[in-house]
């Protein structure tokens, strides 16, 4: 009969179907609860059961940068009040994170690496970590080595020839006029707890600056300068062109506290050896003290071609020559006295 159950079965076989279908409150078919659940998973909710959108790995990118700009603090006092300059080096779409590292350095006077900070930004829009993994450094440059004394004797020609080309002018009271680059200036910040050293463009002065020397954050700027810019010398010394101006300031412009010596090396040229006559006690590091100019402790190395001093005070520095002293020579004193002009020897006239 077609009524039997059995026959329904039958019939169920025959058209291959295994399980019923799932109907809805309607009476439509709907989906299996497990891919109900799986979907539900992948999906988030707001407080008010509206759906969560997620960023993209492009929003991400523009998220950190924004979040750079708006929060410099997170570089230290250092930093603070310097215009910087922030650049995308990597992003990395993971699997509930993006990772977005990013670039920073001064805008102004600043050669060298950018420091490096890692962004940790989830799938929403959050930000879960920022780490800054290096500060900006300054690139350093090794003064030219392998320089020989040997043969020294023959740079005094080349002095003389600098003279004549007014490389040294005599010109200047006190002072030589040497051939200055252009004024290219270096600008560092400094943290109390780092050591950082600070070359200068031409690679031939160093400024090593050892951790704790500043009391709070600070700003380092070196200016190359000319001779004649500079106050007169004493009498009896030669600047060379090793001329400079160094200033530490802080977040306010003023001169920042310094609790711990900072070392200034200076390299030195064969012309500069000669004119010295190789005479390294004839070199001679001096700053301006804001009336005078002030020796200072100043340590020379031939072999190296190095003169270095440490200091607390920060003003104009020139590396200078001494000159040598004169000995007075007096008339009639030893060595000196006219020479006696002996009477002619009368010749006997012989008598006839």
């Amino acid at each position: 009969m077609p009524g039997d159950p059995e026959e329904m079965i039958q019939g169920d076989d025959v058209t291959g179907g295994s399980e019923s279908p799932i109907l809805d409150d309607h009476g439509h078919e709907g989906v299996a609860p497990e891919e109900i659940k799986q979907d539900v998973d992948k999906i988030d909710f707001t407080a008010e059961g509206e759906t969560l959108g997620y960023i993209s790995l492009d929003q991400a990118r523009v998220l950190a940068l924004r979040l750079a700009r708006e929060d410099p603090d997170a570089y230290g006092t250092g930093y603070a009040g310097i215009d910087l300059a922030w650049e995308i080096t990597n992003a990395e779409d993971g699997e509930d994170y993006y990772q977005i590292r990013i670039s920073f350095r001064p805008v102004r006077n600043f050669s060298g690496e950018a420091g490096t900070e890692l962004f940790t930004i989830d799938k929403l829009g959050v930000l879960e970590s920022r780490q800054v993994l290096t500060f900006p450094s300054p690139r350093r440059r090794l003064l030219a080595g392998g320089l020989a004394l040997g043969g020294i004797v023959s740079v005094v020609a080349i002095v003389v020839i600098l003279f004549v080309s007014g490389v040294f002018s005599s010109g200047l009271t006190g002072q030589a006029a040497g051939v200055v680059a252009p004024k290219e200036g270096t600008s560092q910040v400094l943290i109390p707890e780092e050591s950082v050293t600070i070359t200068s463009a031409m690679g031939d002065v160093k400024i090593n600056v050892p951790a704790g020397a500043v009391a709070t954050g600070a700003t380092l700027n070196y200016v190359p300068v000319t001779p004649v810019e500079i106050p007169p010398l004493a009498p009896g010394f030669i600047a060379t062109n090793k001329v400079f101006d160094i200033k530490i300031t802080d977040a306010t412009g003023s001169p920042s506290e310094i609790i711990a010596p900072i070392n200034i090396s200076i390299g030195l040229d064969l012309a500069i050896v000669a004119l010295a006559d190789k005479d390294p006690s004839r070199i001679l590091m001096q700053h301006h003290d804001g009336t005078d100019w002030q020796g200072l402790d100043t340590k020379v190395d031939l072999s190296t071609l190095i003169a270095s001093a440490e200091v607390m005070d920060f003003s104009p520095f020139a590396l200078t020559i001494k000159e040598l002293e004169s000995v007075p020579v007096f008339s009639g004193s030893v060595g000196n006295a006219p020479t006696a002009i002996p009477a002619p020897t009368p010749i006997p006239t012989p008598t006839p």
